[in-house]
């Protein structure tokens, strides 16, 4: 506060222990002693007038919904008891960026097929509408991304790997492991529903109404995304949970998110951390360059990604498979 006036800074409650999968170890169980923590960090927050975000409550409230429901799944949410997996570090993101006041809305298009109109297009922008028989086609220009949410469709560890290196030191710099869309973490659904992830943070509704009854195949640049029916399309349905091309772009700008995360990391841990008792002058010089040109890289990476996260134009076709 006194060297960096107007910061913003936000402090955060402790995680919960897990008392919830596991029977405690003693009366009372070690999560009280994590309560009277969050306790703390909240009044400290008030005294200093800053914002506090409470990771403890929806970590505890959707472990006990899942224990409820799957208690194997439950157990890997805070695996070894007190570590979250990134499928709990989900329901944390989750907490912060409601904190932060995120936005919930992708894109919002409501369509008229009967009468050949766009009625709504939020954060989008809808051009060359064109209703056929049986065929509805437009272009969409969204202004943001999905969410591509770590560890719902590949199998991501709960720590990041140690292979070790011919000295025996173990390796930090681990690139994102893309999704295999054939496979769905059953823990990380679960979270996502209990914790009600889409509603909250990753809307990206589309609908379509005054079609005829039956079924139709929704593609976008030229990909199938699924099989609706005219009922379904009439509600509207989340295209964030489907694999659009919007999606695997966001994956894509997410590998290369992760990839500047890992440099910082890297410089962090396997050399500032570890040659911090080293008072050598050429030693600390070295380290000092090294961490530069990391940072340098990092840099990079960072205009990577606003270049990566460009909106692209994105064309629909709406076509009738049944009746």
């Amino acid at each position: 506060q006194a060297h960096l006036p107007g910061v913003r800074i936000v402090l955060i409650e402790p995680t919960p222990f897990d008392d919830i999968t596991e029977a405690p170890q003693f009366p009372g169980g070690y999560n009280a002693v994590l309560l009277r923590y969050s306790a703390f960090v909240r009044q400290l927050a008030a005294e200093h007038h800053l914002q506090c975000v409470d990771f403890m409550t929806p970590l505890l409230d959707v472990m006990r919904k899942a224990q409820a429901q799957d208690p194997k799944l439950a157990h890997e949410v805070i695996p070894g008891r007190v570590h979250p997996s990134p499928v709990g570090e989900l329901v944390m993101a989750q907490a912060l960026l409601q904190a932060w006041n995120a936005p919930a809305t992708v894109s919002a298009v409501a369509i008229d097929a009967a009468n050949d109109s766009v009625v709504k297009s939020d954060n989008t922008t809808v051009t060359e509408l064109s209703t056929t028989a049986g065929k509805i086609s437009w272009t969409q220009t969204d202004a943001s991304l999905p969410f591509p949410i770590l560890g719902l469709h590949e199998d991501w560890p709960q720590f990041p790997p140690t292979e070790n290196n011919r000295w025996g030191n173990p390796s930090f710099v681990w690139p994102a492991p893309m999704p295999n869309w054939g496979q769905t973490n059953a823990a990380a659904e679960m979270m996502v529903n209990f914790s009600g992830f889409y509603p909250a943070l990753d809307q990206e509704p589309l609908q379509v109404s005054g079609l005829p009854a039956g079924q139709y195949q929704l593609k976008i640049n030229g990909q199938s995304v699924g099989e609706f029916s005219a009922s379904q399309l009439n509600d509207g349905i989340n295209l964030a949970a489907c694999r659009t091309p919007m999606l695997e772009q966001a994956y894509a700008v997410q590998a290369l998110v992760w990839k500047e995360i890992q440099w910082r990391f890297f410089a962090w841990r396997d050399i500032q951390v570890r040659l911090m008792e080293d008072h050598d002058p050429q030693v600390q010089k070295a380290a000092a360059a090294l961490v530069a040109a990391l940072e340098a890289q990092k840099e990079t990476d960072a205009q990577q990604q606003y270049h990566a996260a460009q909106p692209r134009p994105a064309h629909y076709e709406l076509v009738a498979v049944s009746h």
